[in-house]
């Protein structure tokens, strides 16, 4: 309720900052909240974030494939993932988006790091 609350006056006070977007909703992923109104507005940010870097950012395309695993949304997770992983050239990084879309692909969610 409350922390739901605040994050919306939040998120309506820098619309147009996707990392301030996306860091709102990647605290709700990360930390596996299961609420429905919660994982909506996660999923909003996330998309608003992605709209926002045009889908370049693989980021925000990391956080909005979280949030559609979270929901049940596996399809959608994956395809947005292989976006997340196409769009990084970072080697490192690379990697790290590769094995969150294998455990996707293998209905897993992976563990985030506090």
């Amino acid at each position: 309720g409350e922390a739901y609350r605040l994050m919306e006056t939040a998120s309506k006070r820098h619309p147009d900052d996707d990392e301030w977007l996306n860091a709102l909703a990647w605290t709700i992923a990360g930390k596996n909240v299961t609420e429905t109104n919660c994982l909506s507005l996660a999923g909003t940010l996330a998309a608003r974030a992605v709209q926002l870097t045009k889908g370049t950012n693989s980021a925000e395309l990391d956080t909005l494939a979280r949030v559609q695993f979270i929901q049940g949304k596996s399809a959608a997770a994956i395809a947005t993932m292989e976006k997340a992983v196409n769009v990084e050239q970072e080697k490192d990084q690379k990697s790290a988006l590769s094995k969150t879309l294998t455990s996707y692909r293998a209905d897993k969610l992976p563990k985030t790091e506090d």
